[in-house]
């Protein structure tokens, strides 16, 4: 039994919400504190919307995500990608993470911060990588948190969700990958397990599938429509998977799953 993905629907982001630039990434939390919560981050902003609102609900807004003390520094930070959610136990509480890439201008060392939005915002811990660019990060029901770098991907990095420390080996990838702009965890499209999908800029405009365990990669969308593919989500529809996909221009285009 697999799945096909196909395209039910794009809406502008101004039709379902505030209008701020948020054209980097989105992650949705289906089981939030606060019912399912949409996190829409931008390059200076984060902001946590209600989904099931119909002119989007904006709940809370990180209007600061990035440290003044990192945008002085000589290498400058100054970019947030494609973010992530990241639910767990801690002191017998169930605490709700925001994990966020920041890149910099120097192209190295690129961060991953770690917010509690549940308590305004709070960093909770920053971590320096060896990664010159960190468009997005990902992370699955494991706990561990992926990334990569933008151009000539050849592996899947790997980090403790909790922790921010690398993981050890990488997942090498059978296929070289350009344009890496977003990632999230969902079932795989044969049903067996978790799959990480990373959104590719034009002119290979889509979602590839990366099997976590053998790094073997397949297409799961070609959309060419996107002009600038950004950050992924998934989220139930009617009973069925929907992979929301960022595109740069403001534009978040809805896939179904259907089982084939």
């Amino acid at each position: 039994l697999g799945c096909e993905w196909r395209n039910v629907g794009q809406t502008a982001l101004g039709e379902v919400g505030p209008t701020y630039f948020v054209n980097q990434g989105l992650a949705l939390n289906e089981g939030g504190a606060n019912g399912a919560t949409l996190y829409l981050s931008g390059q200076y902003v984060i902001l946590e919307v209600d989904p099931a609102s119909p002119d989007g609900l904006l709940r809370s807004m990180n209007s600061m995500p990035i440290p003044q003390a990192m945008e002085l520094t000589d290498v400058h930070s100054m970019h947030v990608g494609d973010v992530s959610v990241w639910v767990e136990e801690v002191g017998g509480e169930i605490v709700e993470w925001v994990l966020a890439p920041v890149e910099n201008e120097a192209k190295k060392h690129a961060s991953i911060i770690k917010y509690s939005p549940r308590e305004s915002w709070r960093i909770a811990d920053i971590r320096a990588t060896s990664q010159q660019h960190m468009s997005w990060v990902a992370v699955d029901s494991a706990g561990v948190l992926y990334s990569s770098e933008f151009d000539d991907v050849v592996e899947i990095l790997r980090y403790n969700a909790s922790t921010l420390t690398p993981i050890e080996p990488s997942l090498p990838l059978a296929t070289k990958l350009q344009g890496v702009q977003g990632g999230a965890t969902y079932t795989c499209t044969n049903g067996a397990g978790e799959c990480l999908y990373l959104t590719q800029n034009p002119p290979r405009a889509g979602v590839t599938q990366v099997d976590l365990h053998t790094g073997e990669t397949n297409v799961a969308v070609r959309a060419p429509i996107l002009t600038e593919a950004e950050g992924i989500t998934f989220g139930a529809l009617s009973g069925k998977g929907t992979m929301h996909v960022l595109n740069g221009h403001a534009v978040n285009a809805r896939y179904r799953s259907h089982s084939t």
